[in-house]
């Protein structure tokens, strides 16, 4: 069975191991933490995360959508001049080179 949630060294070294170079790693949903935080524990602490559900993946009421949006949103223009320090995702952008010289560059 394949893990499904991953830290940086784990998912650094797997990259590694299968021969890719590591051009960016960074959290993502930094703004929304602390309240995907207080859900999980919440959860753990109520016996909800050992069952099975969905109920993660229904779109809350618009005021509420909104703001998550909102949050989501300050998340991509932070990541657009600097890696974020935590979140409750990583991101990571890697490439398999032919040749190992080969360098992570800024394209645009």
């Amino acid at each position: 069975m394949e893990l499904r949630r991953y830290t940086r060294t784990r998912l650094m070294t797997l990259l590694n191991g299968a021969g890719f170079t590591v051009c960016r790693m960074t959290f993502t949903n930094m703004t929304t933490f602390p309240l995907t935080l207080a859900v999980r524990l919440r959860d753990r602490w109520t016996g909800r995360a050992a069952e099975a559900s969905d109920a993660d993946l229904q779109v809350p009421p618009a005021p509420i959508n909104a703001l998550l949006s909102m949050a989501v949103g300050i998340d991509g223009a932070l990541l657009r001049v600097m890696n974020l320090p935590i979140g409750s995702s990583l991101m990571c952008l890697a490439r398999k080179d032919a040749e190992p010289s080969a360098s992570c560059s800024r394209r645009g």
